[in-house]
């Protein structure tokens, strides 16, 4: 007998046994099992990614044993059975168990552990935002508050000092881009000493440093396209030159500058540009 030969019985025969002592798949195929798997998880989220309608970075696929499982925040429910569809059309597809939750105000989201890497990467860049956004704005005292974010829902706690500071930062939070609700667990400890400018002995900031906070502030405002507009600064006074496509753009550009560290004064040199006909 052939040394190929005899190798290929002695396969045979162990599989054999195997199967009849009721043991599991080898090793061999339970890891090809799991590589299919991948590959599945891999083209389903794909496709997902490549239809338009859907916000993949807030889908989960997970897949064992050629069953796919979808987890995570859709906007309604036409969308979430869209989904569901699109992963039963992907090859090697065996069934498709549709876990989304449709994305309602108010909705408790799923559990931290159901978030994709990415969505965890765009939670803590929310984070991050928030954050930086509330250092460049006047009269927030950031070392006495907590930013947390969990599928887009950010989570403000910690204290204020007056009510007109409780609603700039939380009207600060719901303008960052990705934030789908936001949740004020702030407590209110009012300060009559509290004022909402710096005090006289501060030091003024340069005016390098000036510019940069407020194109930094207009850059993080979902509400302003600031590639159109050019921030100087001079003395204190931030001149913001430049294209808008609206006039509530140029309105809130200028809002935005007003209100950051350092700047005493606003010069408006917007030009409103818009491509709808009829619009100044």
């Amino acid at each position: 007998m052939k040394p190929a030969s005899r190798i290929v019985q002695a396969g045979g025969i162990l599989l054999f046994c195997a199967v009849a002592a009721g043991h599991p798949r080898p090793a061999l195929a339970l890891e090809l099992g799991a590589i299919q798997d991948a590959v599945i998880t891999a083209k389903v989220k794909t496709a997902i990614l490549l239809n338009r309608q859907l916000d993949s970075f807030r889908i989960n696929v997970e897949t064992r044993n050629a069953e796919v499982t979808l987890k995570g925040l859709v906007p309604d429910a036409p969308r979430r059975e869209l989904a569901a569809e699109i992963a039963r059309t992907v090859e090697g597809v065996n069934g498709v168990v549709n876990r989304l939750r449709i994305d309602r105000e108010g909705e408790e989201p799923p559990p931290p552990e159901d978030r994709t890497f990415t969505q965890k990467i765009r939670d803590a860049s929310i984070v991050a935002a928030v954050k930086s956004a509330l250092l460049l704005r006047k009269g927030i005292r950031t070392d006495r508050i907590e930013v947390r974010s969990q599928w887009g829902v950010v989570t403000l706690e910690g204290t204020v000092r007056s009510a007109a500071e409780r609603s700039l930062v939380v009207g600060i939070a719901a303008d960052m881009w990705d934030v789908r609700a936001v949740r004020d667990h702030l407590d209110l400890i009012r300060d009559p000493a509290y004022q909402d400018v710096p005090e006289e002995g501060e030091s003024r900031l340069s005016d390098l440093l000036i510019t940069s906070q407020v194109q930094t502030a207009l850059l993080l405002s979902r509400r302003v396209e600031n590639s159109g507009i050019t921030v100087q600064t001079e003395g204190g006074t931030v001149s913001l030159s430049g294209q808008v496509s609206s006039r509530m753009e140029l309105k809130e550009a200028v809002r935005i500058a007003a209100g950051t560290w350092g700047v005493e004064k606003v010069l408006n040199q917007l030009k409103v540009v818009s491509t709808r006909k009829g619009e100044f």
